[in-house]
Order: structure tokens, then C-alpha cells, then sequence
């Protein structure tokens, strides 16, 4: 009789204790739409692992254990002050420079891109070179903006945020941004976009595979769908469905790369002009510009020696 009320005892106590969450093992690679974010970690289990995530190429792959929820955020201790952001009168200055900027250049990468090597396409070139310089006008244009907006800045109340210390991490207090949900065993890309909100984590299951050497892989954020036009072939790219491309190349090496929308009759919306290579392979990250255009973020990676 008391080994029943034993027994029924310890079930009722199992069986009311909250259940631990599933634990998964997965790796993943990090990159930032811009700039990179150095002070970053991520949690396993009670620890905060530092993890500096890159802008112009991918982060070191890292394996984790914990939780199918990941949360990301900073290494801070410390609340110091900084300016408050520009009124929406500059951000709409430097919109307007950054977007004149962004289509005249395009347009010289569509010129230089159907430029015929040698005598042929000098007159192209020349013209794609006065584009050019017409492009970094705006450039100097945006820049004087962001200037006048940075000295708007320093004259306004001052907003708290956390100061990154350099000290030893387990001093440091993790400041969550954003987090992400992955599956026991997958390998991924985590896309990170800095936020007035915090982070916004995208994440992209890849396998090891799936994007050989030698190859251009496509990643469209956008809602509108794309074509991918290159060597006289045609390629659909949909939001979320990678596009894996072995590109085909002129006489000189050269493969030349036109993003187009799904009307025939639209112009181009962004060329590329590339020099592929055997040992080496290229992630594009494809996204829509307030002003209609596209802001391409190119990753090469090179075969380990």
C-alpha cells in the first residue's frame, strides 16, 4: 500500500513539471544586409556565444546546440547616450540622391554590358563613362545629406542605448534583437537586417550541395518574381526558391547577366558583367528599392586551398 502511494506520488509530480524544450543540433553562416554588426552573439543553452556577423562575405559556420527558438542580440553592460536619428526631411534628401544615384549607374552597367569588345563598343563605353561620372555627382550629393543630417543629429536631446564594452564576455549582459527558428540537423544562411525594432532574421536551409563551385546561386526577398537572363537562356526566380546557375561566357571568360520583371517589354532592371571561375562561387541577394530598382548584394566565396 505505501509502494502504491509512492509510485502514485512521483507520477503526479513527473506529470505536473513543465516540459523541457526539444534541443536540436544544426550549424549556420551569418551575413548582414549592411553593415556588419561585430557585437552580436547568440544563446545555447545559458551561455552567450560571441559571433561577429560580416556584410561582404559570410561568417565562420557555427554549430549549435540548444534550443529550436535561436535568439540573437548584443554584448552590452553599460547605458550611454547617442543622437537621435535624422528628421524624415533629410532621410527623403538622401532617398532621392541615393535612388538618382543607383539608376544612373545601372544605366552604365547596361551600356558597358552590351559593349562589343575592341573599337565596337568604344562609343558605348564612353557614353556609360559619362553616366558615370554624372552617378558620382549624386554620390556627393548624398554624401553632403547624410553630413547635414549627422550635424542635425548632434543637435537634438540625446536617446539611451547599450554601450558595447570590450571585456571578457561573461561580463557582458546579452540585449536580445531578434531570433530565429531552425530544425535539429539543417544547415543555414541567416540573413540579418538591422531594424528600427531590432533585427529581422531570415533563415535559408542550404544544403551542402546545393551550391557547387563554379556556379551562381539567386536569392529573391522580393514579392514580385524575376527573370534571370544570361547566355541567351531564360530562367525564372521566385521569392524564396534559389536559383542555381552554371553561367555560359563569351570568348573572353566573360558572362554577362540581365534581371528583368516578368513583362517582356521592361527594361532592365539591374546587369551584371561577372568573370566566372572553376574554384570559386557567388550568392546574390536580391532585393526591392523603395524607387522600383534593385539593391543586389554579391558574396564570393573561394574554394579552401
Amino acid at each position: 500500500m505505501i509502494l502504491r502511494c509512492l509510485l502514485s506520488c512521483c507520477c503526479a509530480f513527473a506529470f505536473g513539471q513543465p516540459k523541457e524544450p526539444d534541443l536540436i543540433r544544426c550549424t549556420f553562416r551569418a551575413l548582414a544586409w549592411s553593415a556588419p554588426i561585430e557585437d552580436a552573439a547568440y544563446t545555447a543553452g545559458r551561455r552567450s556565444v560571441p559571433l561577429l556577423i560580416p556584410s561582404d562575405f559570410f561568417s565562420a559556420p557555427q554549430t549549435y546546440r540548444g534550443s529550436s527558438d535561436v535568439k540573437f542580440g548584443r554584448l552590452a553592460d553599460e547605458i550611454l547616450t547617442k543622437p537621435a536619428g535624422p528628421d524624415e526631411a533629410g532621410l527623403e534628401a538622401i532617398r532621392r540622391a541615393d535612388a538618382a544615384h543607383d539608376e544612373l549607374a545601372q544605366e552604365a552597367a547596361a551600356l558597358m554590358a552590351g559593349a562589343p569588345e575592341g573599337p565596337l563598343g568604344e562609343a558605348r563605353r564612353r557614353q556609360a563613362e559619362s553616366l558615370l561620372t554624372k552617378a558620382a555627382e549624386q554620390a556627393a550629393r548624398a554624401a553632403q545629406a547624410r553630413e547635414a543630417a549627422r550635424r542635425e543629429q548632434e543637435s537634438k536631446p540625446a536617446a539611451k542605448e547599450p554601450k558595447v564594452l570590450r571585456r571578457a564576455t561573461k561580463e557582458l549582459r546579452f540585449v536580445p534583437q531578434g531570433q530565429a527558428r531552425l530544425k535539429d540537423g539543417g544547415t543555414y544562411l541567416l540573413l540579418f537586417a538591422v531594424t528600427t525594432e531590432g533585427w529581422r532574421v531570415t533563415a535559408l536551409e542550404e544544403s551542402p550541395d546545393a551550391h557547387p563551385f563554379g556556379t551562381l546561386r539567386f536569392l529573391h526577398f522580393g514579392e514580385k518574381p524575376l527573370r534571370v537572363i544570361q547566355g541567351g537562356r531564360e530562367y525564372a526566380l521566385q521569392a524564396g526558391n534559389p536559383l542555381i546557375l552554371r553561367p555560359l561566357t563569351d570568348e573572353y571568360g566573360y558572362a554577362a547577366i540581365e534581371l528583368r520583371p516578368t513583362d517582356p517589354s521592361a527594361r532592365p532592371l539591374r546587369t551584371l558583367r561577372i568573370y566566372p571561375e572553376k574554384d570559386a562561387r557567388t550568392t546574390y541577394l536580391i532585393a526591392e528599392l523603395p524607387t522600383g530598382g534593385l539593391n543586389v548584394k554579391a558574396v564570393h566565396e573561394r574554394r579552401a586551398q
